[in-house]
């Protein structure tokens, strides 16, 4: 789950706070009254498509993973690690659930490990971003280093040879569904491409896995045919390796060799189209993961739902939180507000919404009144907004809806929605944050090296409530 919008490291919806933070520096902006009606027409919730969206097992291959997880935090290292072994095994006969613990001991593991897989993706996302421009040394060289980290990944975590041999060890080994979760959820949102060529008995080996969808990935971006004996050669000589750190000038080589070898592809690819949109948002996911998972001690327990409506897959979390306990989530991009989780609350996010293709994120309490994901306006910034700029108020998380048209060259769009509905106040506590950014793309040639600039940009901030429209624009570096 994420609320950001465009690619890893570009403007997001919850980049609107360090906007915010400026307007409020320098000084009170325009406001109006809002039309009679307006909100009503603006401020509206998206009906929960996971009524409508039954239950399915994500793919890897011919392999069938649980299409329920849940993921409970118990205290003993001993007992988590026996249920995540036995969870493990259940989720290789396909079952369509299973439910095992991680205790807080595991999690600091399990940190360190998440935060490769977002770095991995980060990776290939600034990979993508380079598609039909970089030159190979640069391709091979990002490829090189993302393959790198899954061999570190592989090596902490050892399901794929030691589980059998019982030389795993236990803190890493609570990782390998959790990445398998990550590594199915991409693999069915690019329609079966990147594991297309996987045999059965490969599926269950997160290095192969893991290869197979960089590689997939880097030729296709490259307009090159994937090699069909190249996964096989690369997972070698990961797994031949005596130390990682000397992984890389290997694959390098053998990248920029099998490159030059490799044909044209045969149609335009599709699997850098899918990275590109699964990168707009898969990293503050798990950075949003990884925070909670440093504040496992207050969590009872985790659930996660893969469901499909029509084409589209919906994915379904709900975070209970322990009975008197609060869990903080801040930082996690520059300028975002603190979202706090309480009691039971259901996250559910549609990629691509029927009819306006936006990314839609809905909250919504699980046991009445008593759960919520709350958004808190904190800090001496955020204080200066309120004072100076926009009347925020803290506010219960509502929906978040993110439109993004962002070509490598050209004009890009990003549309984000927050909804929210006030904590405090009297009357009608609905209210409304909406981020837009317009800018224009264009490519750069020089004798030795082609780079993108920007040009036109413009960004408009809207915080509404039942009776007025705050507005703060800037266009090129000027503040209106």
């Amino acid at each position: 789950m994420s609320l950001s919008a465009g690619r890893a490291g570009g403007p997001g919806a919850l980049r609107v706070g360090l906007l915010i933070s400026a307007a409020a520096l320098a000084g009170c902006i325009p406001s109006e009254p809002l039309p009679e009606g307006e909100l009503d027409r603006l401020w509206f919730l998206t009906a929960d498509p996971s009524r409508a969206a039954p239950l399915t097992q994500p793919a890897m291959g011919a392999t069938k993973l649980p299409a329920r997880w849940i993921v409970r935090q118990k205290p003993s290292v001993i007992v988590s690690t026996i249920s995540v072994v036995r969870a493990y095994d259940r989720m290789k006969e396909g079952v369509e659930e299973i439910d095992f613990s991680i205790s807080p001991v595991h999690t600091r593991t399990l940190i360190s490990l998440m935060r490769d897989a977002r770095e991995i993706i980060e990776d290939l996302g600034r990979l993508a971003e380079t598609e039909g421009k970089a030159n190979r040394k640069h391709w091979a060289g990002t490829l090189a280093d993302t393959l790198v980290r899954i061999e570190r990944i592989t090596r902490q975590i050892s399901v794929d040879e030691a589980a059998g041999a019982g030389d795993a060890e236990p803190l890493g080994l609570a990782a390998g569904p959790l990445l398998e979760i990550v590594a199915a959820y991409l693999n069915e949102r690019s329609a079966g491409a990147l594991l297309k060529d996987l045999g059965p008995d490969e599926i269950g080996r997160l290095r192969s896995v893991l290869t197979q969808m960089t590689l997939r990935l880097g030729f296709d971006l490259l307009g090159k045919q994937l090699p069909a004996d190249l996964r096989q050669a690369a997972t070698t000589v990961m797994r031949q390796a005596e130390r990682v750190e000397t992984l890389d000038a290997a694959l390098r080589e053998m990248l920029l060799a099998e490159a030059g070898r490799a044909p044209p592809a045969r149609t335009e690819g599709e699997t850098g189209k899918i990275f590109r949109r699964l990168t707009s948002w898969s990293p503050r996911g798990l950075k949003v993961l990884e925070a909670l998972l440093a504040q496992w001690d207050r969590v009872d327990r985790v659930e996660l739902e893969f469901r499909r409506l029509g084409d589209e897959p919906v994915l379904v979390t709900t975070v209970r939180v322990a009975p008197g306990k609060v869990v903080r989530v801040a930082g996690v991009m520059i300028g975002q507000p603190t979202m706090v989780f309480r009691g039971a609350a259901r996250i559910t996010v549609l990629p691509e919404a029927p009819r306006t293709g936006e990314t839609v994120v809905t909250f919504a309490p699980v046991d009445g009144a008593d759960g919520a994901v709350e958004m808190r306006f904190e800090g001496i910034l955020y204080a200066l907004a309120k004072l100076l700029a926009f009347p925020l108020a803290d506010g219960a998380l509502r929906e978040v809806r993110v439109y993004t048209d962002t070509p490598a060259t050209g004009r890009q769009m990003i549309h984000a929605a927050v909804l929210m509905e006030a904590l405090a106040g009297k009357g009608d506590r609905r209210r409304m944050l909406v981020f837009q950014d317009a800018r224009t793309k264009r490519l750069v040639r020089e004798p030795f090296a082609v780079r993108t600039v920007e040009a036109d940009a413009a960004t408009v901030v809207n915080y509404l409530t039942s009776r007025r429209r705050y507005t703060y624009r800037r266009t090129a570096g000027r503040d209106e």
